[in-house]
């Protein structure tokens, strides 16, 4: 049976899927070490209730955010709410702006487009990316012309994991619309036959030795 602590953990990591913010972003925001995150995050480290609070605080997470993650209160739990909840923890990587997407979960299509499936997944790990445009399909893309005949052909563009909130990437049937700060914050326009290649660094942490724990007794959620 999923702990209660899984069931808040799982409404937290929606909040951040939504609000486009990687474990780097949080992490900075509360002030706290970023491998520290994504151990809580990934059930590696117990969730206090002082952790509960300061991430309600910093990513202004209401009680319904969790609560549509909450099973029903029913006396015995069926077969089918216990796949309904294996389900939910399972990464889908969709558009909840796009119909076509939000209502079904995202498989990779290998006849489909490359580029747009390879940012999706980019953005929802939250790792760092960098990709390669053809600046010959860049006209009235609003990338400053400066900067397309500063690069000449290729135009390499590195995205920090840390900011993908700010980027505010959207998908389109033709290409990505992103906000990109050269002199200024642009927003361009890349079709996706301009994307060339597509690079993700990843980021895992090696596993932590279990030590005697020296701290202070703290409140923490039980499961």
């Amino acid at each position: 049976m999923t702990s209660p602590s899984s069931y808040i953990i799982q409404g937290i990591l929606a909040v951040l899927q939504e609000k486009q913010m990687s474990t780097g972003a949080v992490a900075k925001l509360m002030g706290r070490n970023k491998k520290e995150i994504k151990q809580i995050l990934s059930g590696q480290l117990p969730l206090t209730v002082d952790d509960l609070s300061t991430f309600a605080t910093k990513l202004e997470i209401q009680d319904a955010d969790l609560q549509r993650f909450m099973p029903q209160l029913d006396n015995v739990q069926t077969e089918a709410l216990q796949q309904k909840v294996e389900d939910s923890q399972t990464l889908h990587l969709h558009d909840e702006d796009n119909p076509a997407t939000s209502d079904h979960d995202w498989t990779p299509d290998p006849v489909g487009v490359h580029s747009e499936q390879a940012l999706r997944l980019g953005f929802s790990l939250g790792c760092n990316l960098f990709f390669v445009v053809n600046t010959k399909h860049l006209q009235n893309s609003g990338v400053p012309e400066q900067t397309l005949k500063q690069f000449g052909d290729k135009l390499p563009i590195r995205l920090d994991a840390d900011f993908f909130h700010h980027y505010r990437p959207e998908y389109f049937e033709e290409g990505l619309e992103i906000r990109l700060s050269f002199d200024a914050v642009y927003t361009c326009f890349f079709p996706w036959e301009a994307f060339e290649q597509i690079t993700f660094f990843v980021d895992d942490d090696a596993p932590t030795a279990t030590e005697p724990s020296t701290s202070k007794p703290t409140l923490r959620i039980v499961d």
